[in-house]
């Protein structure tokens, strides 16, 4: 009687779990490419909500095993392809079921509008060569590219190397050897005023202009449609890179050597300061006391 009870539970066991396998069923299919109809290999395949996930094989086929019964959604992902998604693919139990899907290809020209923006760059030595060569009239410029290898500081260091340019000590330009009031001066394109309201003229001073901020100077002695008409000496037009938040600090060494002077043997005094190696007289030259307290000779003194 024992050993019957105990074969009537291992048999109820036994269709139980045939029961919760037959429950169970799975998936199947293969994914192709729509225009071509070739298999597509290694596309990502996932079945949400069932956190299974696979991958189709050479032959673009996947599978999906012990799927237990209900609706989910298939998400098919491939680089280079449009990612689908099928809803709604109900599983029942103890049965396979095949979905196959084709993809789409990416399309860029599928795209409406297409805007590709640059900036021309205008701080290199072609840049200024090719408005020089384009220009109607003659004129000359200085590229951001030669002032950083010259020693200049500011803007009036620079322009004093441009042909019938001179600038005075005060950074004032004169063009052609017409005065400060007959220019115009055009910074980023915005015609720059007066900087000295007691002065009677139209005066801008270049060196409040570092030349590290420069892009590029531009100087024409001839007018031209595009400029402003009330100028008779020149047109100096100041292209400068967007001006930094903060402050700027720019240190420049420079050093030479010539032939005829480096390393060369000179008349040196018998007095030697500690300021010479600099070029400057720290006071021992100077001339004795008597003779600076005596003052002046009389008149009457050969």
């Amino acid at each position: 009687m024992r050993s019957g009870c105990v074969a009537i539970a291992v048999l109820s066991w036994l269709t139980m779990a045939a029961g919760i396998a037959s429950a169970e069923g799975s998936l199947t299919g293969q994914v192709k490419d729509r225009d071509s109809g070739e298999e597509l290999i290694a596309v990502d395949v996932v079945l949400v909500g069932a956190g299974l996930a696979a991958q189709t094989d050479l032959f673009g086929r996947y599978s999906f095993d012990d799927v237990l019964a209900g609706a989910y959604s298939v998400r098919f992902s491939y680089l280079g392809y449009n990612t689908r998604v099928i809803d709604d693919v109900r599983e029942v139990d103890g049965e396979t079921r095949r979905l196959d899907a084709v993809l789409e290809s990416y399309r860029a020209n599928a795209i409406d509008d297409i805007m590709i923006t640059g900036t021309r760059i205008l701080s290199t030595e072609g840049a200024v060569l090719a408005d020089r060569k384009q220009a109607a009239v003659v004129g000359d410029a200085i590229s951001a590219a030669q002032i950083s290898r010259s020693p200049d500081g500011q803007a009036g260091d620079a322009l004093k190397r441009v042909t019938g340019l001179l600038v005075d000590s005060g950074g004032y330009v004169n063009v052609r050897g017409m005065p400060d009031r007959y220019n115009v001066i055009v910074v980023d394109g915005a015609v720059a005023t007066s900087v000295d309201p007691d002065l009677d003229r139209k005066s801008f001073n270049f060196e409040m202009i570092p030349s590290n901020l420069l892009s590029s100077l531009q100087v024409f002695k001839t007018a031209l449609p595009d400029m402003p008409g009330d100028f008779t000496g020149g047109f100096v037009r100041v292209n400068t890179f967007e001006f930094p938040e903060s402050q700027t600090t720019q240190v420049s060494i420079q050093s030479g050597w010539s032939e005829e002077s480096s390393d060369q043997v000179f008349f040196r005094d018998a007095h030697r300061g500690s300021a010479d190696w600099y070029g400057r007289d720290d006071g021992g030259r100077d001339r004795p006391a008597p003779l600076v307290d005596a003052g002046r000779l009389p008149s009457d003194t050969p």
